[in-house]
């Protein structure tokens, strides 16, 4: 068994890039090398290690400004942005790249979209990760994604070809049906699902909003900072933040808020909050409408 992991060992020593720059290896020490790769290669979360690291995994949920806010926490925490999707993407899980994160010798921040299924909450409290956790108001978040697919023209990722023409050629409200019927179950089970870890001492997530962002980056910043044991210098932040946006803005931009509150009609959220009650969520203030 020995002979035949030895040489795929090699496979997790590629040097990788970030933002254009080598930064360095992920170098296994040889006490670990075997758990790492039968770990890696079966799957298996059983894997525990302890460094001197602080590892960041921001979990959040679709369009709540994700990009935007890895690359402002990198430049002013001076994390190292570590991507940990398949093929070296950002938004999912590949858990070899997970494992990786931990010897790569330096603070990082990965970011992805993950719900908090069993096997995420196992793999944070394994490799001792610090979750952030993003969210964004429900019916704000909706109309985004409306609004992304209309204009960019995405709805190819989602839809089949006759579809998206009637998606396209259809009235505000039946694009905000169909966004409705395809992704509202999914953000709200990101938003309960992670809720019920809220207290767990293992876990420690960090919980932050969309909103704040908005009204408070600065004071966004220095409270996740606070929770990591990171100082940070509001200079850097202030001044990390208009290069992002000067640079193009990392796919963010500013929504108006309240307004996924006027363009929803009753009846769709009345189908909110049937998916809400079904699925457990309460949080009216995540909701934006009373139950």
């Amino acid at each position: 068994m020995r002979k035949i992991l030895k040489p795929v060992y090699y496979f997790f020593l590629v040097r990788y890039r970030i933002s254009g720059n080598l930064r360095g290896y992920a170098v296994i020490p040889k006490h670990l090398q075997q758990n790492f790769l039968t770990s890696a290669l079966l799957g298996t979360l059983d894997f525990k290690t302890e460094t001197d690291s602080i590892n960041v995994l921001l979990c959040a949920q679709p369009k709540s400004a994700s990009l935007y806010l890895t690359r402002l926490l990198s430049s002013s925490l001076d994390l190292i942005e570590h991507r940990i999707g398949f093929n070296n993407k950002g938004g999912a899980v590949y858990y070899p790249r997970v494992l990786a994160t931990k010897f790569i010798g330096g603070n990082t921040i990965s970011h992805c979209h993950a719900e908090a299924t069993p096997e995420i909450v196992e793999m944070i409290k394994n490799l001792r990760l610090r979750p952030v956790i993003l969210t964004r108001n429900l019916l704000d978040a909706i109309v985004s994604r409306r609004n992304m697919l209309v204009k960019d023209k995405w709805a190819s990722n989602i839809l089949s070809p006759l579809a998206i023409q009637k998606f396209l050629s259809g009235t505000e409200e039946y694009q905000i049906d169909v966004i409705i019927d395809q992704f509202a179950a999914g953000y709200i089970n990101f938003y309960a699902g992670w809720d019920k870890y809220r207290q767990d001492i293992q876990v420690r997530p960090i919980f932050i909003t969309y909103q704040e962002m908005i009204d408070d980056e600065l004071g966004l910043v220095s409270r996740v900072a606070k929770d990591l044991g990171i100082d940070i210098q509001q200079e850097r932040v202030k001044k990390t933040s208009a290069e992002i946006k000067l640079a193009g803005g990392i796919n963010f931009s500013t929504g108006i808020p309240g307004r996924g509150k006027l363009m929803l009609n009753d009846r769709q959220i009345d189908e909110l909050k049937r998916k809400a009650l079904m699925l457990g969520c309460t949080n009216e203030e995540f909701l934006g409408f009373r139950l």
